[in-house]
């Protein structure tokens, strides 16, 4: 979400039959707005199409089908293991990879235990902080970010 501002409070209030608007910016496929819309004024729309995305389990994403075979939205083994395919961004890896110690910054991961995922889903760049900020570890990852709960 580098760069994008999202709303830190979504309004349903009025709304007889509230949805969840999702707007993705293209080629990236980062989420730039969310928004609740009453499903009337979503299918009278001519600017939206209706796309249905049921929750599925995270496992899925290693068996996707592909001209009659499947792969994996993650690389599964090497250095890269745990990203998602495609998503280095060269100026992320310039600019941060020293500092954060990881060339792989900025790289889309999947969020999981590291020993399952091959890496650590950290939101520190600091490099003592990674296992400090890692959001698998939900309550832990909570408390590095000040949050009482």
């Amino acid at each position: 979400m580098w760069g994008e501002h999202l709303p830190p409070r979504l309004d349903d209030h009025g709304k007889e039959n509230p949805r969840l608007l999702v707007q993705v910016r293209p080629a990236v496929h980062r989420v730039i707005n969310l928004e609740t819309v009453d499903e009337r004024n979503l299918q009278q729309s001519p600017h939206f199409a209706e796309v249905n995305a049921p929750l599925m389990a995270m496992g899925k994403l290693d068996r996707l089908p592909l001209d009659g075979r499947s792969t994996s939205f993650f690389y599964q083994d090497g250095p890269r293991e745990g990203h998602v395919k495609g998503s280095i961004k060269a100026w992320e890896s310039l600019l941060l990879s020293l500092p954060s110690w990881d060339f792989f910054v900025g790289s889309d991961k999947a969020c999981g235990d590291r020993r399952e995922t091959g890496n650590t889903f950290y939101t520190s760049l600091k490099p003592w902080n990674h296992a400090a900020s890692d959001m698998w570890d939900f309550p832990r990852f909570l408390t590095f970010w000040g949050w009482r709960l």
